[in-house]
């Protein structure tokens, strides 16, 4: 259902990698998102898992997100008979360029 997909060298610099989250998953199930530190660009392409926190976002269908660096552990709880999301990864901590884009946007 997870798979990464490594950018090409001239991206390298700026994108850790593409991720594909696709498949049939069983209805309730959970997924665990640990925080990693990076921040994604990600796109719905179809139905979506919702998350288990209330005053969490809930992904809506065809649609993009940018989702900052995590600190705490998310998981995700699946009510569609099929999901669909692609993302694309980029850590600021190997990124210089992007990193002082994002400050000093603050």
């Amino acid at each position: 259902m997870y798979t990464e997909y490594q950018p090409s060298r001239l991206l390298v610099p700026y994108i850790d990698n593409y991720w594909e989250f696709k498949g049939t998953p069983e209805y309730g199930m959970r997924i665990h998102i640990l925080p990693d530190g990076c921040t994604d660009f990600i796109f719905t392409l179809g139905e979506v898992a919702d998350t288990v926190e209330e005053e969490s976002l809930i992904m809506q269908p065809y649609r993009s997100y940018f989702v900052g660096p995590m600190t705490k552990y998310s998981e995700l709880i699946t009510y569609s008979e099929s999901v669909h999301m692609f993302g694309v990864r980029f850590c600021l901590a190997d990124c210089p360029v992007l990193q002082s884009c994002l400050y000093m946007n603050l």
